[in-house]
This record gives structure tokens, C-alpha cells and sequence, in this order.
């Protein structure tokens, strides 16, 4: 059914952002109706959510939004004029962005700060390239399901992030948590990263990029994780 929205989306602009605006009420009234009338949303999950899940195991609650009073927690959590809240989200992002690339041994290991920033620096050049992407003037159906998967990224970073504050605060989120989005985030950024550079210059990325990451998955592998799991042995 997913798949048949986005073909019909993909056709005409109107078509697209209706799907897109269903969808996103579709989850904000599940979300606002398991927050305030959690058996109608149980009996909405157990028709039709229900058996993709119950293989997790029995103790498996598909309800993010089950418990009582979980907007009062997450008003309560999200202390906007606090600076503490503030540090805590910046050493959040930080951590979260550091173990998406290299950070082993329980984030006793990490790779030497340059190689985060270069990450860093093709990360922020390859979304800027993604956002233009969007908002040129290329085709409608390209710049269309590239917004569409920005917005699957930006969904999964928004429930990364939420969840984290507000029912782990004590803990860090973790790069992995991104993987379930990482193609879209892959190909956007591979376009982004192409869209920058001018006429002659496009083959740059396809090749300057993937030497990049080759080259910091053999410092990560051999410089770091290696030396760090098998030091009692070498």
C-alpha cells in the first residue's frame, strides 16, 4: 500500500503532498490517540500492527505512547530554558555523530578529532547539496523523492532524539540507532555531494569520497578497533 501511495505521489506535485500530509496525520493521531485513549489504539494496533511484532517476544509493547501521563513527562523533560538541557543535547549530537562513523570499545576508542571533521565537513557539504537538490530547478520527480527520503531521515533523527531525552536521559544515543535510515541517507547525500560540484568537476565525488571512507575504515579497523579489542594479545 506504501509503495502504491508513493507511485501515485510521484505523478503529480498535489498528489505527492497529500500523501505526505495523510501520513504525517495518520501518525500524529495514532500518537495523540494512544496518549489519550490507549484501547482504541490497542485495538488499532492489535488488527493491524499486531502480528508483525509479536514475534519480538511476549513482553514487547508496541505503544511508544502507552503510559499515563506521557505528555506531561515530555513537556517536564524538554526543559527549553534550561542550559543544562542545552549540554546535554550537544554531547548527545556529538556522541551520536561519532559513533555513527568510528567510536568502539563502549566510546573508550574513538579516531583521532580530524577524521570527524572531515566527516563532518562532507556530511554538512553533502546536506547542503541535498536541500539545494530540493529546492532547484531540477526535475519534479527527482526533487520530489529526494524530499521524501529527507524526510525519512528526518523523522528517524526527530524519534532518535525524542526517545532519547525524554525516556533515556541517562544515556547516550548511539550512531547505529540512524542505520534503518541509512540508504536514504546515503543517497541523498551522494546527490547533495554531486550537485555541488560544477560540470568537470562531478567525477570528483564519485571518486574523492569513496577513497575517504576506505581510508578511514582501514584506520578505524586496523588503527583502532584492532589494537584496542586484541590488546592482550599483541
Amino acid at each position: 500500500m506504501g509503495g502504491a501511495w508513493l507511485k501515485a505521489g510521484m505523478r503529480s506535485p498535489k498528489r505527492f503532498y497529500f500523501v505526505l500530509v495523510s501520513v504525517l496525520v495518520l501518525l500524529s493521531g495514532l500518537g495523540i490517540l494512544a496518549a489519550f485513549y490507549p484501547p482504541a489504539a490497542e485495538l488499532f494496533v492489535s488488527l493491524f500492527g499486531l502480528p508483525l511484532v509479536r514475534s519480538w517476544g511476549p513482553g514487547f509493547d508496541p505503544l511508544l505512547f502507552r503510559q499515563d501521563g506521557i505528555i506531561d513527562l515530555l513537556i517536564k523533560e524538554l526543559r527549553l530554558l534550561d542550559p543544562l538541557f542545552w549540554l546535554h543535547l550537544k554531547t548527545l549530537i556529538l556522541v551520536f555523530f561519532k559513533s555513527f562513523w568510528a567510536y568502539f570499545g563502549y566510546l573508550e576508542a574513538p579516531l583521532a578529532w580530524w577524521w570527524y571533521t572531515l566527516a563532518a565537513a562532507l556530511s554538512l557539504a553533502g546536506a547542503g547539496g541535498w536541500a539545494w537538490f530540493v529546492l532547484g530547478s531540477a526535475p519534479k520527480k527527482e526533487r520530489r523523492v529526494l524530499a521524501f527520503m529527507a524526510l525519512g531521515v528526518a523523522l528517524s533523527l526527530a524519534f532518535i532524539f525524542i526517545r532519547q531525552v525524554v525516556f533515556s536521559p541517562g544515556s547516550l544515543a548511539q550512531g547505529r540507532h540512524l542505520f534503518p535510515a541509512l540508504a536514504p541517507l546515503a543517497l541523498g547525500l551522494s546527490a547533495g555531494l554531486i550537485r555541488i560540484f560544477p560540470g568537470r568537476m562531478k567525477p570528483w565525488p564519485l571518486v574523492g569520497v569513496p577513497v575517504f571512507l576506505w581510508l578511514m575504515d582501514l584506520k578505524a579497523l586496523f588503527g583502532v578497533a584492532v589494537p584496542w579489542f586484541y590488546r592482550l594479545y599483541l
